[in-house]
């Protein structure tokens, strides 16, 4: 852990710096999309014939997909927060939703982008990352209001893609100059319920839908924006419809993210089969500014990453005292490409 954090301080510094822009050449800009609870296998990008996901699958075409990305844990806010520090869930110390936060001293994505001199803002669909919680950290705004729906406990709380797409338009057009935008969609995550245009048998589908038409409307704000920028959508982790328990396991069906990174040299029509996780993320947007760190670029270009991937769910001391009776899974995955192999 204390070498992780030493990284991530030092990349903090180099941004500080300012990178490699120059007075001529404003700052990259950054969108950072994440849905939650969105399977990979239910885009058309990843061969989801049933999918009606035209936007996500156009930024793929536009982009770089990879086929086999991974969060490191399958719960909402350990797997965000596993995104914006580059730590896993033990070495971070968040486990869970609820019951933990972000401690004080673990640099974020937020602050090493903020030092650089770009004005950083989120807007929070769901109530486990709200700012209680330890993300909201280096953004000028943190916007996670929403309301409590009726007969619906608080954990769920949440606002649906479209309102949360408004207040980021809002703000994107407030803002002129080099950003730093963090937008999480709730939708897809229980319980369904997709707004009423978009509904049809299959509401997991629907919200689905629904987050894609709403992130077409970011998206045409976003490149109506001057300057280059870069954009990264993703998720949190997956969802289990009988297969394996959502957040108690670490097979594919909760484990298995998209991840799709559009412009700043990400070229267009790239699929890459190397296994690559959320925690890998933050180092590729730090890489892309300009502040160095081990970018997914070098698994495109097929640079070999000789440490495994790993994955680890709930720990064992939370939850329930069921809980208590048995071990933590844990899991290994090899990076390489030609070698499939996944130890749990």
């Amino acid at each position: 852990m204390a070498k992780r954090l030493l990284l991530f301080l030092a990349l903090i510094a180099a941004a500080a710096c300012g990178g490699r822009t120059t007075a001529s050449k404003p700052p990259l800009s950054i969108l950072l999309v994440t849905i939650d609870t969105l399977r990979a296998d239910r885009l058309g990008a990843y061969g989801d014939a049933k999918a009606r996901t035209p936007i996500l699958d156009g930024l793929a075409r536009q982009g770089v997909l990879f086929e086999r990305a991974y969060t490191p844990v399958p719960i909402t806010l350990p797997a965000h927060v596993s995104l914006m520090t580059g730590l896993l869930p033990p070495a971070h110390g968040v486990r869970g939703n609820g019951a933990f936060a972000l401690r004080s001293g673990i640099p974020t994505l937020a602050e090493a982008l903020k030092a650089s001199g770009r004005r950083a803002a989120a807007f929070i669909g769901g109530f486990p990352l709200v700012r209680g919680f330890g993300l909201s950290r280096g953004f000028d705004e943190y916007d996670d209001a929403m309301s409590k729906a009726a007969c619906v406990n608080y954990d769920f709380a949440e606002r649906r893609a479209r309102d949360v797409v408004i207040a980021a338009q809002g703000w994107m057009n407030a803002n002129a100059g080099s950003v730093f935008v963090w937008v999480h969609l709730f939708d897809p995550h229980a319980p369904y319920d997709p707004p009423a245009e978009f509904r049809t048998d299959d509401l997991y589908r629907d919200e689905i839908t629904a987050v894609d038409a709403a992130l077409g409307a970011l998206l045409s704000t976003w490149d109506a924006r001057p300057g280059d920028n870069l954009v990264v959508v993703t998720s949190d982790h997956g969802e289990a419809f009988g297969e394996w328990s959502h957040s108690l396991f670490v097979y594919d069906t909760t484990l298995h993210v998209p991840l799709i990174i559009h412009g700043a040299g990400f070229g267009a029509g790239t699929r890459s089969r190397a296994a690559v996780g959320l925690t890998d993320i933050g180092a590729t947007i730090l890489e892309a500014v300009g502040t160095g760190g081990r970018s997914a670029r070098l698994l495109v270009r097929g640079t070999p990453w000789r440490a495994p991937r790993l994955d680890a769910t709930l720990d064992r001391r939370i939850e329930s005292p069921a809980s208590r009776k048995w071990a933590s899974p844990k899991s290994l995955e090899c990076r390489r490409p030609e070698n499939r192999w996944k130890k749990i």
